[in-house]
């Protein structure tokens, strides 16, 4: 599958650099609204349920159709799962050598259907490994300190002041705990060696 462009939204909450975020995207306003009054019951709870556990501020109206997507998969699926509870998973039939069981016609589609269903959820950080992508778990990302110190870091040696240290330089200007930097012949950064 291709990788998708990920949403300025999850770019933010992940922490990007501000280079990155696109600046010119155009809004949408915040919310997806009550469940369009075409869907069936069961399509209309699931979008009740997919807009209430949401990370706060993720979804938009322009995810409405990524939703009624989620809503009309979710119905579909709950379909088949009633039918292979009716039926069972097994299937037998007769043929000219006898009676043969074979798995349900419909066990595919559900496959097919939980697989849509849960790159919906991803895409929604709706699933452990969605939150975790989007820092959405337990309502606010967990500052990392190597992460914070590293981005210090390499801000203290571009020149940009608006980044605190996280760590005391030492005697030789260098963080505590940071490698000190060699002179190698022949490196574009290494000034008058």
């Amino acid at each position: 599958m291709a990788n998708h462009r990920k949403p300025t939204r999850i770019k933010i909450l992940e922490g990007t650099r501000k280079d990155r975020i696109p600046k010119d995207e155009p809004k949408s306003p915040p919310g997806i609204g009550a469940a369009p009054s075409w869907l069936g019951e069961e399509a209309a709870a699931a979008w009740d349920h997919l807009a209430a556990t949401a990370p706060d501020g993720l979804l938009t109206r322009a995810d409405s159709i990524a939703v009624e997507l989620f809503a009309q998969t979710y119905a579909t699926w709950m379909e088949c799962q009633r039918a292979t509870r009716r039926d069972g998973l097994l299937l037998t039939t007769i043929t000219e050598r006898g009676e043969v069981n074979k798995a349900h016609p419909l066990l595919p589609t559900i496959t097919a259907l939980q697989k849509q269903m849960v790159d919906i959820l991803n895409r929604c950080g709706m699933t452990p490994s969605g939150r975790a992508s989007i820092g959405a778990e337990d309502g606010e990302k967990k500052p990392d300190a190597l992460l914070e110190y590293m981005r210090a870091f390499h801000d203290r040696r571009r020149g940009r002041v608006d980044s605190e240290p996280i760590a005391k330089p030492n005697k030789s200007g260098h963080p505590t705990g940071a490698p000190k930097r060699t002179k190698r012949v022949g490196d574009p950064t290494n000034v008058g060696g």
